[in-house]
């Protein structure tokens, strides 16, 4: 729209074109009286000029300014400019290079000499030869000069920094530019160190830890250090690091260590000593190296194992290892199985003829991979591959599992008490009270308590790993393998439904995201896994950490308008297309690439607003409630743990935008409305937020958590009802045929609900993952707790504290600490009589109105009320869920003759109440009860 400039209405662009004429005519006046100065036509070779696009308020002499060059220098670059007083928008100005003397005493000044000399080289690199003659000498020594003018100008201190400071960035596309660099860095006896050019930051880091790799001459500490450096190091820095030759020689140095075993001769025992040490050296040194290293330090010692074993010689060395020497050789390529390239080092290993039966199955009883005698089983008979599998690996595999229960009985019995706290206190309190009382309870303890149960809980992490990798290698034969499959499948599959290990492997994913990285490795675990009730929710828990760790970390980086940013995050969803993943949520790759495709669409597009980002998750929601399988099911709806991952990923995605763009909505601008707004339309509430919490988009302790962040918030329990329900059949199932371990696990996924796959603790607090994991296992169970010896286990005072956070007082807690004689506990009971009366023990007002209720009773009276109750769990072995309203007879649920019965007996025997014989068996006959003992019965308002 043209501006109005004048009261004649001659707008500005009107104006320049009227005024152009007398422009002109005033130009050629001035230069009337001005000395003409003859220009030299500009070179056709532009290759090392600047070019400069003119924009709006642009003039010549601000360009010249601007870009360090003078009036004169303007002139002479630019011939094609007839007017150089008038430029006009989009005009391309060249100017020769800014002098470098000048650009070093300018605060921007490297900056700007870095910019040009990338520019400037690129130009040469890939100047059009077939245009004009290109002289790469001629042009390369213009750069060098400019480098050496740039060097000489700065202060005498600064030119090695400076030298080394440009040379290690990104040379790719210019390299006639390095070339410079060096050339001009050598003309002033300035020495370079090498780089692998990632960039200045990365290569100081780089030096850096080259200095402490080197500070020690021992090959063991130095390839320590560097291992440790790499585990925390950037991918850039990693990658640099790994290319430089200090690592290289760090690495190589550490293969000859190992190999400098075989020049030890021991007259005693032969050659097997050498053989063993050298097997033991690389599994101490590489057992917490990274894999990728471990794998260079192997791969250096292997020519000169195949020296010794394969080549003539006239004291050749027996290809042997002993039991000892094949342990340690297992532990090795355990340590290398999976990466790039190992199972060609793991055959040349085997093919040195190395292997013993006793040390390779204790190798795997400990833990390690069976990738070893895996690929032994590809190059044997078939008789003496059935020995090795059915003798050697699956009787390992079996031992390990053994010892991961063992591991989880230990770390049961370390919590046995804060778990009996838990599973019946916790039972009348809010997550508040029962957060406080276990943080109370876990300060109480002695510091070697504390680190006694993390490094248990550690070792069950560590457990976990081992199975992964087991099954992995299992799940990863070699190519020619010709051994029995069905039998590998079957142990796979037995794995997945062994509760212990699924226990251990849940919380490995979960301390080890980087078990998730490659999703080949979990391609036939997860067809199988999905088979079985237990295999479905541990590959649950394997999706979740994975979108977690992967896809939901993209979206930290999405800046409001940027396209780039947001294509990386589809780019990164694109990858999961046609992989595991699908078989882990249980649906096929066809059906699984039409829900990516609908979640791609429903990711908000840059520079939308609130209400058109929210518009897109409910057509979402709407659509993935639609999509149907190929067999006809809905696999996508709510309900699944598919459908619930997509949606999770949807709103967090539309949740970072919001973020980073400061978008409002018009009616309520606050933060908590935007981000409920996305929460909503996803349908995916709770999930989403307990994620987001965890990312640190939303505040801990702020609205959203309190809204949805724990599996107790009252928008949780809308969610995952479905799924729910199936797990607490599951849990009875599992009861009625005595598996305590199944019918915990169970009853703990339907406690969390959805949320429970998440992994963040928020089912029991700031314990966390410590009472999830005590919750699947067998000491864990309350059903362990009911033999007459343990009756007055946990009758002390801290039970009577942990109680107290619920508002009971001393009395109260000292008297509902007791224990029936099979070891049980009457709140759970309690809690479930207040809720079939309605009172929700979740709230601060129900809770309250509960312990109002039981504090006022009489000691005496509470006493006699818990005895009654300690037989009516012992009678029903604990089993207080059933407890119902009324007293049933077959399927009738009204006042029966049980009942009036009850009431009768209760008449003519009153002292059956005080005796604690009374057996109240449903909330009608404990209100009867309560009567006999002249106590209230629980009211609610």
């Amino acid at each position: 729209m043209a501006m109005l400039i004048d009261n004649a209405s001659t707008s500005r662009s009107n104006l320049r074109t009227a005024l152009n004429p007398f422009t002109a005519f005033i130009r050629r006046s001035q230069e009337m009286q001005r000395p003409k100065i003859d220009l030299p036509i500009a070179s056709e070779s532009r290759l090392q000029q600047q070019k400069v696009v003119v924009e709006s308020g642009d003039t010549l002499t601000d360009i010249a300014k601007t870009h360090y060059v003078s009036l004169e220098e303007k002139a002479q670059h630019n011939p094609q400019i007839s007017d150089l007083d008038y430029i006009n928008v989009g005009d391309v100005v060249f100017l020769p290079p800014p002098a470098p003397e000048q650009l070093a005493v300018q605060p921007d000044g490297k900056l700007l000499f870095l910019e040009n000399l990338q520019a400037r080289g690129n130009a040469i690199e890939y100047a059009d030869t077939a245009k004009a003659a290109v002289d790469y000498a001629v042009e390369i020594e213009k750069l060098t000069q400019d480098v050496q003018a740039f060097l000489i100008a700065l202060p005498a201190g600064e030119r090695q920094d400076t030298a080394q400071w440009l040379f290690d960035h990104d040379w790719m596309d210019s390299g006639p530019a390095q070339t410079a660099i060096e050339q001009g860095a050598d003309s002033i006896e300035l020495t370079l160190e090498s780089s692998s050019h990632k960039g200045p930051e990365v290569e100081t880091q780089v030096r850096e830890a080259i200095l402490q790799i080197t500070a020690s001459p021992d090959p063991v500490i130095a390839l320590e250090t560097l291992g440790k450096i790499y585990s925390t190091a950037t991918p850039d820095i990693k990658d640099a690091l790994l290319k430089s030759s200090a690592a290289q020689e760090t690495l190589q140095k550490a293969g000859q260590y190992a190999l400098d075993a075989l020049n030890v001769q021991d007259n005693q025992s032969g050659q097997l000593v050498p053989m063993k040490t050298v097997f033991e050296r690389l599994d101490h040194m590489t057992q917490s190296l990274d894999p990728r290293l471990a794998a260079e330090v192997i791969d250096t010692t292997i020519p000169g194992l195949e020296k010794v074993l394969l080549e003539p010689s006239d004291n050749p060395i027996p290809a042997m290892v002993g039991s000892s020497g094949a342990y340690h050789l297992v532990n090795v390529t355990g340590h290398i199985a999976g990466q790039p390239g190992a199972d060609v080092s793991i055959k040349r290993l085997v093919d040195l003829g190395l292997y013993e039966r006793t040390g390779t199955v204790q190798s795997i009883a400990d833990g390690a991979s069976p990738a070893y005698p895996l690929q032994v089983l590809s190059l044997a008979g078939p008789d003496d591959a059935r020995y090795v599998l059915e003798g050697d690996i699956l009787p390992g595999l079996d031992q390990f599992q053994k010892k991961v229960t063992e591991d989880i009985q230990a770390y049961g019995k370390q919590m046995e008490e804060l778990n009996w706290l838990t599973m019946n206190g916790s039972t009348i309190m809010t997550p508040e009270q029962r957060d406080a009382a276990v943080q109370d309870y876990l300060s109480s303890r002695a510091p070697e308590w504390e680190k006694e149960t993390q490094a248990l809980k550690d070792q069950i992490a560590e457990d976990g790993r081992d199975l992964v990798h087991q099954l992995q290698a299992l799940q990863n034969l070699p190519a020619d393998f010709t051994g029995d499959r069905k039998a590998i499948e079957d142990q796979i599959r037995k794995t997945l439904d062994n509760p212990d290990a699924i226990t251990a492997m849940s919380a490995a994913v979960t301390q080890y995201p980087e078990l998730t990285n490659n999703l080949d490795q979990w391609k036939l675990i997860g067809q199988i896994g999905k088979t079985s009730d237990r295999g479905r929710k541990f590959l649950e828990e394997v999706a979740t950490q994975l979108l977690r760790h992967q896809v939901m970390p993209e979206f930290q980086n999405i800046k409001a308008g940027d396209a780039t940013s947001l294509q990386d995050s589809l780019d990164r969803l694109e990858r999961f297309k046609g992989g595991p993943i699908a078989a882990m949520f249980g649906v096929t790759d066809k059906d699984f690439n039409k829900a990516i495709d609908a979640l791609k669409e429903a990711l908000p597009k840059p520079g939308e607003t609130a209400e058109q980002i929210s518009d897109r998750l409910v057509r979402f929601n709407l659509k993935l409630d639609d999509l149907k399988s190929t067999n006809g099911a809905r696999t996508f709806d709510s309900q699944t743990q598919a459908g619930q991952a997509l949606r999770m990923i949807g709103a967090a995605g539309a949740a970072a935008v919001l973020a980073s763009s400061g978008v409002a909505l018009s009616k309520n601008q606050s933060p908590e409305a935007l981000l409920k707004v996305c929460l909503d339309a996803a349908g995916m509430t709770q999930k989403t937020t307990e994620l987001l919490i965890g990312l640190g988009k939303v505040s801990k302790h702020g609205w959203a958590d309190k809204l949805a962040g724990g599996s107790s918030r009252p928008a949780v329990k809308v969610l995952g009802v479905a799924s729910s329900m199936f797990d607490l059949v599951n849990a009875g199932k599992a009861a009625e045929v005595g598996d305590v371990v199944g019918a915990s696990l169970y009853t703990l996924s339907a406690a969390g609900g959805v949320t429970s796959a998440l992994g963040t603790g928020t089912v029991f607090g700031p314990i966390g993952m410590g009472v999830v994991l005590l919750s699947t296992i067998t000491l864990g169970a309350r059903d362990v707790i009911k033999h007459h010896e343990m009756a007055n286990r946990f009758q002390t005072p801290e039970t009577s504290q942990f109680l107290s956070y619920a508002g009971l007082t001393a009395e109260a807690s000292e008297v509902l600490s007791n224990q029936s004689g099979d070891g049980y506990n009457v709140l759970p009971l309690l809690s479930r009589y207040a809720e079939l009366k309605g009172l929700d023990l979740q709230s601060s007002r129900g809770q309250q109105e509960f312990v109002s209720w039981i504090n006022s009773m009489p000691k005496e009276s509470l006493e006699l009320l818990r005895n009654n109750l300690h037989y009516v769990l012992d009678r029903r072995k604990g089993a207080y869920e059933s407890f119902s309203e009324f007293q049933a007879r077959s399927d009738s649920w009204i006042y029966d003759t049980s009942d009036a019965y009850f009431s009768q007996r209760l008449k003519e025997n009153p002292h059956f109440v005080e005796m604690g014989v009374a057996y109240p068996n449903s909330v009608y006959q404990l209100d009867r009860t309560l009567d006999m003992l002249n106590l209230d019965r629980l009211a609610v308002s």
